[in-house]
């Protein structure tokens, strides 16, 4: 009985220093100014209004959530940590079982001690990397006679596991600001759908 006991207080003796030991000894990913960039573009409540050049058809995006969070492995490797910084919007074109007609618009990973950093724009279901993006000078908008500098046109490539998401309606090409977010896009049928609020 007694060695029973002894054995019990000392495994939860080595359970309570290990978990002990992982939080005191494990640093959190820290995420930079410049690695934020993208991420701060946006507030909890933005809409963003878009109308369609060729049908002057409107859509609205709202800005409903921002977080950034970190989440680590004990039992993996004791030192892998990964910082994330995500912005997620409602859009009436969304329709996800899980969550309703919500989604990441902007999704930021920093995986530490790798230091590997992945920035993905979302948008209808369809993910753009930023380094992936052209870097133009400036971008023009007709409907509000407005340019806009330093804009990166982002195009997606037809592939990823959720082709069967992708319509006529869905981005193509997405124009994307560090002050204002997405400004323009084209979808894959042609049409352009321009921000019309700033």
């Amino acid at each position: 009985m007694f060695i029973r006991s002894f054995i019990v207080l000392l495994t939860i003796l080595f359970i309570t220093i290990g978990f002990a030991s992982c939080s005191i000894f494990i640093e959190k990913v820290k995420f930079t100014k410049e690695e934020l960039i993208h991420y701060n573009v946006y507030n909890k409540k933005d809409m963003l209004i878009f109308m369609n050049l060729q049908t002057h058809d409107k859509d609205t995006s709202i800005i409903i959530k921002k977080r950034v969070y970190y989440d680590w492995q004990l039992l993996a490797y004791s030192q892998y940590i990964t910082s994330f910084a995500d912005v997620i919007y409602s859009n009436k074109n969304l329709n996800r079982s899980d969550i309703k007609n919500q989604e990441y618009m902007i999704s930021i990973h920093k995986s530490e001690p790798r230091s590997f950093i992945r920035q993905e724009i979302n948008y209808l279901y369809l993910n753009f990397l930023i380094d992936e993006g052209e870097l133009l000078s400036a971008e023009y908008l007709t409907i509000n006679k407005k340019r806009i500098f330093k804009v990166y046109k982002l195009t997606y490539n037809k592939k990823g596991p959720f082709l069967y998401r992708i319509n006529d309606d869905s981005p193509e090409i997405l124009y994307w600001n560090t002050d204002y977010g997405i400004i323009k896009y084209v979808s894959f049928n042609g049409n352009v759908w321009e921000r019309i609020n700033f």
